[in-house]
């Protein structure tokens, strides 16, 4: 797998980074995330939005980050949220929406996210990226 194809069948969250060691990637910004496997040529970490979990769910996951909500965008089905991880780095989230109105958090509130280590795909970076 390469970067075009993760991005062709559907959005993802592209983190630029190395394998700092076996089962650890850490991005340009200095998160250190846990990963299922990868090489040493690996210089993105590739997470769908729909396999990110936002505030309570996210607490028994591999990888729990803190963040900022930048912008949340209701979708009908879905709302998206826009997670500043640091000044240099965001991830889009992918929520579904329940029988509740209201969106899971608000644009300027501090929140935690996380994903299982498997739900990264890590991949050599494409030339010209």
């Amino acid at each position: 797998a390469n970067a075009f194809v993760a991005d062709f069948i559907g959005k993802s969250n592209f983190l630029k980074g190395r394998l700092a060691s076996s089962g650890r990637f850490v991005t340009e910004g200095g998160i250190e995330i846990k990963v299922a496997d990868g090489d040493a040529s690996s210089r993105l970490l590739a997470i769908r939005p729909e396999k990110i979990a936002l505030g309570a769910p996210a607490m028994g996951l591999d990888n729990r980050i803190q963040g900022t909500v930048d912008m949340v965008t209701y979708l009908g089905s879905l709302t998206e949220y826009r997670i500043r991880l640091n000044p240099a780095e965001t991830i889009t989230i992918s929520q579904p929406n329940t029988d509740r109105a209201e969106a899971q958090a608000a644009q300027g509130q501090a929140v935690v996210l996380g994903w299982r280590a498997e739900a990264g795909l890590l991949l050599p970076e494409p030339a010209g990226r």
